[in-house]
């Protein structure tokens, strides 16, 4: 949660604010439009909470309008304090606990639009974590200055605003919540996680993983990631994450489970509403594909022409077919030559041709078991004839 405190608050100026800021809280005047002075101190009782940061939301603050009212519009300069609080009644704000503070100078009035500039972000990362943070905005006061009155609104539904109790100068029928507004934008983070061999990217534009695996993206962007494996030897398998560890008491242990907004094999889209994790899992190809059986004509002798997805170990296992396999081999394209064992050429010499079957198996790097493509190959023999004219 986070906190707005003050005894004089400052509005926005013109320009304070980016052009992508937007309204993060609004508490507006109440339609009497109580003032209560400015200058005076606060008392703190239970409970303050003007506003929330949203659970697993970040808020990068710009800037902080308030709406009072004063006898003379001039530029005022105003003190702005940040500080991490608990959640106690009273915040104890302690220098240890200060996270930001500026002085800045603000033109206009009655009304005042106060940049913040280098701001930290505000977060609320979970339910199991507090997200509590104390603004105090003061106005600063030069002897014979006018004082500035802050107008009072009504209370935000849903919450319990701050207000001075007790205060002599709170004007009597004062409504509680002092009215302002806190603008910037609201982020959520995504973090992307890669199992394999292959990349994640997101559209728009933020998440290029590996490299960039963590990217803060506008609350409510539509979002879509692309998943593809960085080499011809891999493939990609599916959404959500793998060997993710295990959890809980000896003896009954279980698989950690990560959240994921996407899963399964199709694609992977979704409006970013929370913080996200999105995993990829990429899987080594094991088989190779045999793409044909080349012969000599002339001499009857041939090969298989196999493609291997990825570096690895290829294997020829074949009981009519002598190879010199198994073998370290690139990706691409491998020859492998059909050399007959005894009984096999003993067939082709007797009846011109012979069938055997083949098996060629495939080890990728970092595999255990290799996948194995079977394939029948007919061997052929052939005989070169005598040139004519010259017979014996």
């Amino acid at each position: 949660m986070v906190v707005l405190v003050v005894s004089i608050l400052t509005t926005v100026a013109l320009g304070a604010a980016s052009a992508a800021a937007e309204v993060l809280v609004d508490q507006p005047p109440g339609p009497a439009g109580v003032a209560v002075r400015s200058d005076g101190p606060a008392e703190w009782d239970d409970p303050f909470d003007d506003f929330a940061v949203p659970i697993g939301g970040h808020w990068h603050l710009e800037a902080i309008q308030v709406f009072g009212k004063a006898e003379l519009e001039h530029p005022r300069t105003f003190n702005v304090e940040i500080f991490s609080g608990w959640g106690s009644s009273s915040p104890l704000l302690d220098s240890q606990d200060r996270i930001f503070t500026e002085r800045v100078t603000v033109a206009g009035g009655p009304n005042y639009l106060i940049p913040i500039v280098g701001a930290p972000r505000l977060d609320h990362p979970s339910a199991f974590e507090s997200g509590q943070t104390w603004i105090s905005v003061q106005a600063v006061s030069t002897g014979g200055e006018d004082d500035w009155y802050w107008l009072t609104g009504p209370g935000t539904p849903g919450t319990v605003p701050a207000y001075i109790p007790g205060s002599s100068s709170e004007a009597p029928g004062a409504e509680p919540g002092l009215a302002f507004q806190l603008l910037g934008t609201a982020t959520q983070t995504v973090k992307a996680s890669v199992s394999g061999a292959g990349t994640i990217t997101s559209n728009p534009p933020g998440i290029s993983c590996p490299g960039t695996c963590a990217a803060e993206f506008p609350r409510g962007t539509a979002l879509t990631f692309t998943a593809g494996a960085t080499t011809p030897a891999g493939r990609f398998a599916e959404w959500g994450f793998r060997n993710t560890g295990f959890m809980g008491p000896p003896g009954a242990l279980v698989p950690v489970q990560i959240p994921s907004p996407c899963g399964g094999t199709g694609g992977c889209a979704f409006r970013l509403d929370a913080d996200a994790n999105v995993g990829a899992v990429f899987e080594p190809i094991d088989e190779a594909t045999v793409l044909r059986v080349t012969r000599d004509h002339r001499t009857g002798k041939g090969r298989l022409l196999v493609w291997a997805p990825g570096e690895g170990v290829l294997s020829l296992k074949s009981p009519g077919l002598h190879s010199y396999f198994p073998r370290w081999v690139p990706a691409g394209l491998v020859r492998i030559p059909l050399i007959p064992t005894k009984k096999v050429a003993d067939t082709l010499r007797n009846r011109g041709r012979a069938t055997v079957s083949a098996r060629i198996e495939f080890r990728a790097r970092g595999v255990d078991d290799p996948g194995a493509t079977r394939v029948p190959v007919t061997l052929i023999e052939k005989r070169s004839e005598a040139p004519r004219g010259k017979r014996h």
